[in-house]
């Protein structure tokens, strides 16, 4: 008998004595007052205190500058220039004649065929009387109206020749500097001089898809030329229907009034793109903050101890941050570690609250 009740009081002393140790362990195995709470206790997480950024008003670029039309003038025929007009830098009118090249070989062709002209007009015109009166037959008449129309597309045949002997400007603009003298020998596609359209130019610039849509056709942007110290106003008048496949951004062009020469064609400007006024900005959150399911986006927020789902409509993204456009207020407290261990309705304690962001937009 006392063998027995020796084997019960060991059980029960050992029973005990387990029961203590789990006593002094949580739940997970952590020890009371860690990190993760006690049996039951709050996870312990960081906290972000959200704050709306002030809307952009503005957005600079990089942009070009081109002549709103510039083409290099070349000779459609060979020969040597006897007239060159051109001076470097001249402002020329449309049609003006730039260079002239020497022609008095098809000038002597034009006489020969303006002759022949002459003659087949009136063999035509004796061989209508005749025809007239029934004394041609109508293959001699229509003979006779061939030679008309084949003299006549010889002589302008040889008038087309000689026009391509002068090259004149297609537009009003300056010329390039002219490197040809009178007497030089040029052949058909060799360069005569440059024009370009310098009174209103040409921008060029590009935005990045967050303000793809902020510009309209009439709007008007600002070009600085920040070496020189010179501006002016340019008006928008075409933008790319999509966005580059490779850096998202959206192709812009603008012209620029510049009778008064303020700006340089072929050099670079600083664009300053109005951005319409909308209110309060975005609230930047630490990227890690959010989690996503099938849904979407969203986050935690601390309410009285707890953690609540918010569910969130995100804007611009960064490597540290994403901007949340709808969805969160200011002042609410965003969970931003231990997300992964959270549900709705999961007892927190906010450890630590951290700094606001600082990056530029």
């Amino acid at each position: 008998m006392r063998t027995r009740r020796g084997i019960h009081a060991r059980t029960a002393l050992a029973g005990a004595l387990l029961c203590a140790a789990l006593a002094g362990c949580s739940s997970d195995g952590a020890p009371e007052g860690g990190p993760k709470g006690g049996r039951g206790g709050p996870l312990r997480v960081e906290g972000y205190v959200a704050k709306a950024v002030p809307s952009e008003t503005e957005y600079r670029a990089m942009g070009s500058l081109r002549a709103s039309e510039e083409v290099e003038l070349r000779a459609e025929a060979s020969g040597r220039i006897v007239s060159l007009p051109a001076r470097d830098g001249r402002e020329v009118a449309k049609g003006a004649l730039v260079a002239k090249l020497d022609d008095s070989e098809l000038r002597a062709q034009l006489k020969a065929a303006r002759a022949k002209l002459e003659l087949a007009r009136a063999d035509r015109a004796r061989d209508s009387l005749l025809r007239a009166n029934g004394s041609l037959t109508e293959a001699e008449y229509d003979a006779s109206s061939a030679s008309l129309r084949s003299a006549e597309a010889a002589a302008e045949l040889i008038e087309a020749q000689i026009a391509k002997t002068e090259i004149r400007a297609p537009f009003a603009g300056a010329l390039g500097l002219v490197d040809l003298s009178v007497g030089a020998r040029v052949s058909a596609g060799d360069r005569v001089a440059s024009l370009s359209a310098v009174k209103k130019l040409r921008l060029e610039f590009s935005l990045p898809q967050r303000h793809g849509a902020s510009l309209k056709p009439g709007a008007t942007v600002v070009a600085a030329d920040l070496d020189r110290g010179r501006s002016a106003r340019a008006k928008v008048v075409a933008l790319d229907p999509v966005l580059s496949p490779e850096s998202r951004v959206r192709k812009v062009r603008a012209e620029v009034d510049n009778r008064d020469g303020a700006l340089l064609a072929g050099g670079f400007v600083e664009v300053t793109v109005p951005l319409a006024a909308g209110g309060r900005g975005a609230i930047p959150v630490p990227a890690e903050a959010f989690t996503l399911d099938n849904e979407g986006a969203y986050l935690f927020l601390a309410r009285g101890g707890k953690a609540e789902t918010r569910r969130v409509k995100t804007g611009l993204r960064t490597p540290i941050s994403v901007e949340v456009v709808e969805g969160l207020d200011e002042g609410d407290t965003v969970v931003v570690s231990g997300t992964i261990n959270l549900r709705q309705g999961a007892a927190i304690e906010i450890s630590a609250v951290r700094a606001p962001l600082r990056e530029a937009r």
